[in-house]
């Protein structure tokens, strides 16, 4: 049975920052590839466990950051990430499959985190045009919650 963790923009089917549109839609957690570890700490403060938190009593409110991005750019991504991201999903030496897209997590992977734990099978999530995009928009997504970054949304 499909259960959805769904944003408070799900039923809207987009979000709207910085006077740009895009669009919301749920996705299966395994089509997501969470770009980096679950994080129970960060910048020194509980973050996971308060995020989770805040789900259970408040539901979601933005939508999970992803870029359908091939697996040559992810490769890219990697060699400029390095440890910061998890390793690659897939083997990078099998050339001719690097057309292949996955869905990667680039912002929000401790909310997929969650939200497998949680038992949902699919989370809304934020379609994003490039990799670039969805790093610039992470502090907007953040902002609501200085708490949880130290009060830097950064």
């Amino acid at each position: 049975m499909k259960k959805i963790l769904k944003s408070k923009y799900h039923d809207q089917k987009y979000i709207t920052i910085n006077d740009e549109k895009f669009e919301v839609k749920p996705l299966p957690l395994e089509k997501c590839w969470p770009s980096v570890p679950r994080a129970d700490i960060h910048r020194d403060i509980p973050f996971y466990q308060p995020v989770k938190e805040s789900i259970q009593k408040e539901g979601m409110h933005f939508p999970i950051m992803v870029y359908h991005a091939t697996r040559w750019e992810i490769i890219e991504q990697k060699k400029i990430w390095q440890k910061h991201i998890e390793p690659l999903p897939f083997d990078k030496t099998d050339i001719t499959n690097h057309h292949k897209k996955i869905y990667v997590i680039w912002g929000g992977s401790n909310r997929w985190h969650v939200a497998k734990e949680l038992g949902y099978t699919h989370i809304d999530c934020a379609l994003m045009p490039s990799f670039d995009k969805a790093y610039g928009l992470q502090k907007n997504f953040r902002m609501p919650y200085p708490n949880l970054y130290g009060g830097d949304p950064r």
